[in-house]
């Protein structure tokens, strides 16, 4: 009799033990989830924030060759453009921790990135995903991809993918 009862007692106690693991798991992940949804609303938001810049939207504007930008930003050289588009997010980007920007038009062609080997390339396979939710009006953060740059390394000289 006593083997049976300890048979229950260890069921019972068991039970309870995995009801409460899952049960703080469950929270966890759903506190871990909700930290996640109120991180991208902020990159969100910065990123809307800094696209909405009055002088930001005159240089891209330019940029792409729209009329609205022609007496706010006169007739700059396309280096110029980019050299000032830069300056203007530069200091956001390196307060947010972001490594940088891509601007394209919308045949998906870079106009202008932090990264001058992309200006000019074209249906970037890698960007394709959010660039066409982007465009399509979406505000969005992508998920991480392989890099399509040569970034610098830490060791001195050195490039890689």
């Amino acid at each position: 009799i006593l083997s049976v009862l300890g048979f229950f007692v260890r069921q019972s106690i068991e039970s309870t033990i995995k009801d409460n693991v899952q049960s703080g798991l469950t929270a966890i992940v759903q506190m871990e989830t909700e930290m996640l949804r109120k991180w991208f609303e902020v990159q969100e938001s910065t990123t809307e924030a800094l696209a909405n810049d009055a002088h930001v939207r005159d240089l891209i504007y330019a940029m792409i060759g729209t009329d609205q930008s022609e007496e706010k930003v006169g007739s700059l050289s396309e280096a110029e453009l980019q050299r000032q588009l830069a300056k203007e997010l530069g200091p956001a980007l390196e307060a947010h921790g972001f490594i940088g920007y891509l601007l394209v038009n919308k045949s998906k062609k870079v106009v202008s990135s932090s990264y001058r080997s992309l200006d000019g390339q074209q249906d970037i396979p890698e960007y394709d995903g959010f660039l066409t939710r982007a465009l399509g009006g979406e505000t969005n953060v992508s998920n991480p991809f392989p890099s399509v740059v040569m970034l610098k390394s830490s060791e001195i000289g050195r490039a890689h993918v």
